[in-house]
């Protein structure tokens, strides 16, 4: 299903070539399954002419690519390098991996980190417990065509809404007041369990509550089997870099005690950063 508002937001404004293909660009990388040009030219509502230059030399650049059967344009792997290299530029990941590891043996979670990208969660780095290898090799018969079309979420350069998960409202929660309030009017929250707070007024308290108590938790909001605890981590100079987090069955004994969980998460937010740092100053010249 299409981001709501993907590319549509700032297509007013988009005054030339390089603006459009920017959206058309945006507009593909955030719907799973691709578009065929008429639809792009009717969602971001650009003559089927102009739209066809754009994916045409996009297409040419490798930036996306047209199904043959299906006639629709999907994300080209051009894209996927620039994506990488992005991803690589986030000083911290490379030090966040080893501790993330070791969050997940100590817990039986999965352990993530993400930024904030906009109004939305960017999955920097994830990782899986032991038992979801374990759970699609007993089940492969009956995973084996569904599982890959499950996983867009948990790969690495996903994004998810900010309003719904403990990461995002950490990150949501180091912003302004004014800032929270324009993000979440931009795109409306809207349900995605049941329990799913969509409330403005009471997503802006609760943000108030998270940056309080320096963390969040969140129960059957983002699945209804799910539980997620997230801290901030912090540099130097008291500024949310990004969010780590764990997240499971919320009927794991573990979650029985959330303040142990706590000094974890906290304890690798600050060896995350701690790390970064050692990282980033040993390559000043």
């Amino acid at each position: 299903m299409t981001s709501a508002g993907a590319g549509e937001g700032s297509i007013a404004q988009a005054t030339n070539s390089l603006d459009r293909a920017i959206l058309v660009l945006d507009l593909i990388g955030h719907t799973p399954g691709g578009l065929s040009n008429a639809e792009i030219s009717s969602r971001l509502k650009i003559p089927r002419s102009t739209t066809s230059f754009i994916l045409g030399h996009l297409e040419k650049a490798g930036y996306v690519k047209r199904d043959e059967l299906t006639r629709r344009y999907c994300v080209g792997l051009r894209a996927l390098i620039l994506a990488n290299h992005a991803l690589r530029e986030i000083g911290f990941r490379a030090s966040a991996e080893p501790v993330l590891h070791k969050l997940v043996y100590d817990t039986g979670l999965i352990a993530t980190l993400c930024v904030l990208e906009g109004d939305r969660v960017l999955l920097v780095d994830r990782v899986e417990t032991p038992n979801v290898a374990q759970d699609i090799a007993a089940n492969f018969n009956r995973l084996a065509y569904s599982y890959p079309s499950n996983r867009s979420g948990r790969d690495v350069g996903a994004s998810k809404p900010a309003y719904a998960s403990s990461l995002g409202r950490v990150l949501l929660a180091s912003q302004t007041p004014e800032r929270r309030l324009a993000i979440l009017k931009a795109r409306p929250p809207q349900k995605i369990t049941p329990k799913t707070c969509v409330s403005i007024p009471e997503l802006m308290e609760e943000l108030e509550r998270v940056k309080a108590q320096k963390y969040s938790l969140t129960d059957q909001e983002l699945h209804m089997s799910a539980r997620g605890l997230a801290v901030p981590v912090v540099d130097s100079e008291g500024h949310v870099r990004a969010t780590v987090g764990l997240a499971g069955n919320r009927d794991d004994a573990v979650w029985d005690d959330i303040d142990a969980l706590l000094r974890r998460l906290r304890l690798v937010a600050r060896t995350i950063d701690r790390k970064s740092t050692r990282l980033n100053s040993s390559h000043i010249p």
